[in-house]
């Protein structure tokens, strides 16, 4: 008997077919355009996705006589062994493609009635979500100029203020749709949003605990061996039995006034930015929408500013960046007649309400974040029942880290700063 969905042991890795190449060039170029030749290129290294296969894919085309060339990105399921994992990431994959196809013309349509330009993300050409045809075809930005942030570098003030105002542009533009009384509950109209990986099924709740319980012994590890850490290492050690509680609680936790459709991925690495001749960054775009939720915009806030600031940049200039962010907001949202639902003070609260969502997101980001080649753990290939092998692999290697990378030692101990300082509870 042939295995069904559910019995198959591998998710096999999607191919790129001629016919939804085909699509993706009439979606772009128009009906006219004739696709000629193509083929994909690998252009990513490792560390820079854990969830898809990215891939260049080179179209030459013809319209009218006239002979093109033309570049777009691919996004393809790979596979893997263990089944949570592999559910994780099928779940990541709809939720992208939807978001593209559906989600994102409604927000652009709220920000177009308020004379604001389209979000700043990927045009998107071609979805599939067929069974083993997974695919998603979008612009490829290196050719209008865009590049990949540094991700062993903190953000510093000119990139952070970008990826704080297209945040605000997002979680403001999902906010006025809510506003609307035809489109009801955002979860009820866009089922997919509600599913996450805190819930999404037995064997997703039992390796994301089984995985956030590791990163919490790996950063006792970590402040054991430089001492001096106590306070943080009591709170740890207290977290660790109710971890996967208190980040589902911290997602799933509905306030009315905070309540938007979250990035719910953004760092360094999922964010591209353009640049004027002085190297100052000028334009930036938000990318990899595999985690986007209903929930607090203050876990995307955490997430991003745990993960690509330098500790103490963060501590100093947290009110004003999120000052940057609450101005922003209130600009979407005042050009469409509303009026703001908190204050900047409710705003800073529950920025350190979700302070559990940050720490735990940067104990399992910053160490991809510093490490290069080898030192990057390769979550592709976790198997089943080796979750705990994969932890303590990981932390066997950023005890090495820790000695002869001294950018995990700059980037990972100011994580607790916030537990030290009494800033959380």
């Amino acid at each position: 008997m042939s295995n069904t969905k559910e019995e198959e042991p591998l998710l096999s890795c999607t191919k790129i077919t001629e016919e939804c190449v085909q699509e993706a060039l009439e979606e772009d170029k128009g009906r006219s355009a004739q696709l000629l030749s193509w083929k994909t290129e690998d252009f990513t290294k490792k560390g820079d996705n854990y969830m898809t296969v990215v891939k260049s894919l080179k179209v030459k085309y013809k319209i009218d006589h006239t002979e093109n060339e033309k570049s777009y990105v691919t996004k393809t399921l790979g596979h893997n062994t263990m089944k949570a994992f592999r559910d994780i990431t099928r779940m990541g994959f709809h939720k992208e493609a939807q978001f593209y196809s559906d989600i994102a013309p409604a927000l652009n349509i709220q920000l177009t009635k308020v004379d604001q330009q389209p979000l700043r993300i990927p045009a998107c050409y071609y979805t599939s979500l067929e069974y083993k045809k997974e695919v998603i075809i979008l612009e490829d930005l290196r050719g209008q100029g865009f590049q990949m942030y540094d991700r062993r570098k903190e953000m510093d003030v000119a990139h952070i203020t970008l990826v704080l105002k297209e945040l605000a542009r997002l979680h403001a533009s999902s906010y006025l749709l809510q506003s609307k009384d035809e489109h009801g509950n955002l979860a009820d109209v866009y089922e997919f949003i509600a599913v996450d990986w805190v819930n999404l099924n037995d064997d997703s709740i039992k390796f994301s605990t089984e995985l956030f319980e590791g990163f919490i012994e790996n950063a006792v590890a970590i402040l054991n061996k430089v001492g001096k850490y106590k306070q943080a290492i009591d709170w740890l050690n207290d977290l660790k039995p109710n971890v996967h509680k208190k980040i589902e609680e911290q997602l799933m936790q509905k306030i009315p006034q905070f309540s938007v459709i979250c990035h719910g991925d953004c760092w360094n690495n999922n964010t591209l930015f353009r640049y004027d001749d002085d190297g100052r960054p000028t334009e930036v775009m938000l990318l990899d929408l595999q985690l986007t939720r209903i929930a607090s915009l203050a876990t995307d806030l955490n997430y991003l500013t745990f993960t690509s600031l330098e500790g103490l940049d963060r501590r100093k200039n947290i009110n004003y960046y999120l000052e940057i962010y609450y101005m922003t907001f209130k600009e979407i949202l005042e050009a469409g007649g509303l009026k703001m639902p908190f204050t900047n003070e409710e705003l800073k609260e529950e920025y350190k309400a979700k302070h559990i969502f940050g720490i735990m997101s940067a104990l399992e980001i910053v160490p991809l974040v510093v490490g290069e080649g080898s030192e990057v753990p390769d979550y592709a290939n976790i198997c089943e029942g080796g979750t705990d092998f994969f932890v303590q692999k990981q932390r066997d290697n950023m005890l090495q880290m820790f000695e002869r990378n001294p950018l995990l030692r700059q980037r990972f101990l100011p994580i607790f700063e916030d537990i030290i300082h009494g800033d959380i509870s």
